[in-house]
């Protein structure tokens, strides 16, 4: 990789990549073992304005890159790969945060499958696993509440509510708004030394309107802890 800083805040970056990727059945389904070659450029630019990490009260994060591989280049594949994420923090009061964040995928049909987007868990999908769900196609947006709680708990602790809607696809001819995906949660967080220490609890669910009597299809009830910093 080589790339330059933007200002104080910013950065643009370009890499070349050279790498095997093997996928193995870890049961007996019928998904094809894989592995393949890849030799791929990538540009790719991160903006930061938050004015601290982990708890933000103001400012944007912005990360894009656009990614093609090509079999001229000596890999075994050839594809093209976008992607896009967002956040934006604005602080009330002080003590009441909310956050917007908006993530985009988008890869063309020969998108291998280790170089797919994913989607899931407790910092991505309240009311699924990490990474439950993959695809070449990615849609995901949300929005957070998070507010300061004035009791300290041995560290400063804060409470978080959260709503998302997305999915995955594995070609674009799939994309469907009706096929979204919805999910709900609530965190409670400490600052500690070593980094966050969440407590979270979620759900996702579906609107299905072909099921009589209950267009709400309720997913699975999930709780997360997670202690250390998100990478």
């Amino acid at each position: 990789s080589l790339g330059t800083q933007v200002a104080r805040f910013g950065n643009l970056i370009f890499k070349g990549t050279y790498q095997f990727d093997e996928i193995k059945n870890r049961t007996d389904s019928q998904t094809v073992n894989e592995k393949i070659k890849i030799v791929s450029l990538m540009v790719s630019s991160t903006i930061d304005t938050q004015d601290k990490y982990p708890y933000p009260e103001n400012g944007f994060y912005f990360y894009g890159y656009y990614e093609t591989a090509q079999t001229i280049l000596g890999g075994d594949i050839g594809y093209t790969n976008i992607g896009l994420d967002y956040k934006n923090h604005v602080t009330l009061a002080d003590v009441h945060t909310v956050t917007s964040t908006l993530k985009l995928g988008f890869g063309d049909k020969t998108l291998p499958l280790s170089q797919h987007h994913s989607l899931g868990g407790q910092n991505s999908f309240f009311g699924t696993r990490d990474f439950e769900f993959r695809g070449r196609q990615l849609f995901l947006a949300s929005l957070q509440y998070r507010v300061k709680l004035p009791i300290t708990f041995f560290f400063d602790s804060y409470f978080l509510a959260r709503y998302d809607l997305g999915s995955t696809w594995r070609v674009q001819e799939q994309i469907r708004f009706k096929d979204f995906r919805h999910g709900v949660g609530a965190t409670l967080s400490f600052d500690t030394p070593v980094g966050p220490a969440d407590f979270s609890i979620g759900r996702s669910f579906l609107f299905k309107n072909n099921v009589p009597g209950s267009p709400v299809v309720l997913g699975e009830t999930f709780f997360y802890f997670s202690i250390g910093y998100f990478y």
